[in-house]
């Protein structure tokens, strides 16, 4: 009945929101979602349980394998894999006192790192199949930001650093779980964000530490011998005393060394890795680069052996200028053979291991904030997503392997984004945001090139320009010539802009749609005193219709601007507080808007007076309206309503000025979007019904018998748990009885899912 097409949700800014798992693959925070997903194509779930954002997020292979997840509403949740409706369960919720930071597991053990600076160890009971608290311990006014765990034969040693210069090392003998600070270790010069462990035997291990001082450094634990008693002390006071720190665990002698500082990042370390199998690590910093770094095999003096990402000095911003760019973290995938990483935008970049060198390939993305508006191109090929984290993005169907990628970032914008109207001509789209203006933005050729190439989506471009950028110190898009350069690290060649789209034969990576994937602004529309709010474009392209946020009639006018001179042409009145939907009829005839004032004003075009002129005034609903819809062109003027009040209204627009209540669907929350399909099912209507609490219905009724309803519910385990903000259906269909539907959530995540109704 129901299955997701496409899946889309961007990854939190922590670094310890993500993890790449031997059953699962990549599996992220995604606000206060969990995603899962197969890097190199889509999304397969999104996991809704969290109120909170998820902070932390690990795999526990004990009988089978689990995942457990920590989150800002204070709660670890454990959760199963559910084989029998292909979903993931809550095996187990956890309340704590504080807010998860960090989770390290260990065989059977799991401990968890509080932003209160308690750390509670967890170990696993499998005839019970939960958690059980062992043991919880106070790190003082440390906030752990990480910690691992390593059993020695001996005992447990416990590793954790966070919020100062300084990492602590707790033990514990292997029955109890009772931790006690053993020992610290001093060198960093700021606070410590990362730590990794490689266990080398029974008795000795190597502690890799990454800090917000640019630098790593290199520990060596082992059992403590007699000749350490004679170590120099020549720098026992400086940043590189190699002096043995010894320690107690179970009654034996311990001690750590430190072996090497390891130089070669610009800004902060967000995380390090040590390679699954080998004498590697990985590190990954906010100046946007991941290096890979190996020992010497003759000298042990640690290189950087490969470097991915960029050149920091190339884009100028960073932790110091309060920038918070760069990468957040980054892993090896569990075969060791690939590496993945993600920033600021919440997109993904992924490398894999091929001979010597590492080729990069697409990965995953999304929105990381409220996703606001959706619009479908006219013919259904490719949508438009804008949302309150500044970005438009444009998604179309990539045809070698049939999935849903992200191919271009048309405007990145300075401002929250709340709509967007797709051109009927389709070489463009209007987008409004938190501002007073709205913009009006055209393809570039080259991107119509890219999904030409990539997507079979033609798109008339004789007329439309080059490609875009944003000007230095500038703060639009503009149309470029042909030779400005596109080129994302700074050392290599600069290679014109449109070369480098042109030469993509697959989907875009996360840096091309940063920086090169624009569409050029082509014009503004002013006129607004407040921040404008909803839009609409009418079907023959010559209207646009905007309106703003509002608390008085003077300011809750529609503004209409005809396309060809991009001057405003007419006010309509009839509001008078915010309007939050504007939509034309299919042939333009009318001009429906609706809005706080609960009133629903529908004004009819003059082909006289060649405009829009008063029709007819409906006091619709007791709530705010939050969306309406146009049925299909046989059914005549017909027009739904949906609003806060928990109620969805048919309207028909009769001769004579008045309009009919036709029907009402009564729902059990707020109903905050809606559309109509613009084709018949089995000369059946299709209605589609997204709620304030994320339940999605599809109600069908014969097209001759407005009152016969009959609604399907989306499941559960499918639906958002939190308001759904626009939904639409794609205007084209493959196969009768099969279609596409689209839903933009204040979850972050877009989710197209497909309808099959035979």
């Amino acid at each position: 009945m129901f299955r997701y097409e496409t899946l889309h949700a961007g990854c939190n800014r922590i670094s310890e929101a993500a993890t790449w798992t031997n059953n699962f693959g990549l599996v992220y925070g995604a606000e206060k979602l969990i995603a899962i997903a197969d890097p190199q194509k889509e999304i397969q779930y999104l996991l809704a349980a969290h109120t909170g954002r998820v902070n932390c997020i690990q795999e526990l292979n004990v009988e089978k394998s689990l995942i457990i997840s920590g989150s800002s509403d204070k709660t670890l949740r454990v959760w199963e894999k559910n084989d029998s409706n292909d979903s993931f369960d809550v095996l187990q919720t956890i309340n704590l006192d504080g807010t998860p930071e960090s989770l390290n597991i260990n065989g059977d053990l799991v401990v968890v790192g509080c932003t209160n600076s308690k750390c509670v160890v967890f170990q696993w009971k499998g005839a019970g199949k939960m958690l059980e608290e062992a043991s919880r311990f106070d790190t003082g006014e440390l906030i752990p930001m990480d910690l691992k765990m390593i059993k020695f034969k001996d005992g447990i040693v416990l590793v954790v650093c966070g919020s100062n210069k300084r990492i602590s090392v707790y033990g514990s003998d292997r029955t109890s779980l009772s931790f006690g600070l053993k020992t610290v270790l001093t060198g960093h010069l700021d606070w410590v964000r990362s730590l990794s462990i490689r266990q080398t035997s029974e008795s000795m291990a190597t502690l890799v530490s990454g800090s917000q001082d640019r630098y790593m450094r290199l520990w060596k634990i082992s059992l403590w011998e007699e000749k350490d008693e004679v170590v120099s002390d020549e720098f026992a006071e400086t940043l590189l005393s190699n002096k043995p720190i010894r320690f107690m665990l179970g009654g034996v002698e311990y001690k750590i060394v430190f072996d090497a500082l390891l130089m070669g990042h610009e800004d902060w370390i967000m995380s390090v890795q040590w390679h699954p199998k080998e004498e590697i690590i990985l590190s990954s910093s906010a100046d946007s680069s991941l290096i890979v770094w190996e020992p010497d095999v003759a000298t042990g003096i640690w290189l950087a052996n490969g470097r991915m990402g960029e050149i920091a000095s190339s884009h100028g911003s960073t932790t110091a200028t309060g920038s918070a760019g760069g990468f957040w973290g980054g892993f090896w995938s569990p075969d060791g053979n690939a590496v993945a990483c993600w920033g600021r935008t919440g997109g993904w970049r992924l490398w894999h291991k091929s001979g010597e060198d590492w080729e990069q390939l697409p990965c995953v993305s999304g929105h990381t904030k409220p996703v606001k508006g959706i619009a479908w191109d006219p013919q259904g090929q490719f949508f438009f997503t804008v949302s309150l984290d500044q970005t438009t993005r444009l998604y179309a169907c990539y045809e070698k392997d049939n999935t849903w990628r992200e191919m271009a970032r048309p405007q990145i914008h300075g401002y929250d984004l709340t709509s967007i109207q797709c051109l009927p001509t389709r070489t463009g789209f209007i987008s409004c945001a938190d501002e007073k203006v709205t913009r009006v933005f055209e393809f570039p050729k080259t991107i119509a090139r890219l999904l030409s190439r990539l997507c079979r989506t033609q798109i008339f471009e004789e007329k439309l320009p080059e490609a875009a950028n944003v000007p230095l110190l500038g703060l639009s898009n503009k149309a470029t010539t042909a030779t400005e350069t596109g080129t994302v690290n700074a050392d290599e060649i600069q290679t014109p802009l449109i070369d480098v789209i042109d030469s993509l034969h697959h989907p875009p990576f996360e840096e091309h749609l940063q920086r090169l994937l624009l569409f050029p602004e082509i014009e503004k529309i002013y006129g607004h005193g407040y921040e404008v709010f909803a839009c609409d474009v009418s079907h023959r392209g010559d209207y646009i219709a905007t309106s703003c946020k509002s608390q008085s009639p003077e300011h809750a006018m529609i503004r209409l601007f005809d396309t060809n001179v991009w001057k405003q042409q007419q006010l309509l009145s009839g509001h008078s507080l915010t309007v939050t939907t504007i939509k034309f009829s299919y042939d333009d005839k009318y001009l429906l808007t609706a809005g706080r004032d609960r009133l629903v004003c529908i004004h009819e075009f003059s082909q006289a007076e060649s405009k829009y002129l008063p029709y007819v005034v409906i006091k619709a609903h007791s709530r705010i309206i939050w969306d309406a819809a146009w049925a299909p062109k046989d059914m005549g003027y017909l027009f739904a309503t949906a609003s806060r009040d928990k109620m969805v209204k048919f309207w028909q627009i009769l001769d004579d000025k008045k309009v009919k209540d036709v029907v009402g669907l009564q729902f059990a929350d707020a109903v905050t979007a809606l559309d109509i399909a613009p084709f018949f099912h089995d000369n059946h209507l299709l209605l589609a019904v997204g709620t304030e609490s994320g339940k999605t219905y599809v109600w069908k009724c014969p097209k001759d018998n407005l009152t016969k309803w009959t609604p399907l519910k989306l499941p559960d385990t499918m639906s958002p748990k939190e308001p759904v903000n626009k939904i639409a259906w794609r205007p084209i269909y493959e196969k009768e009885g099969e279609y596409s539907l689209l839903l933009a959530g204040e979850d972050t995540s877009i989710r197209m899912l497909r309808v099959q109704l035979n």
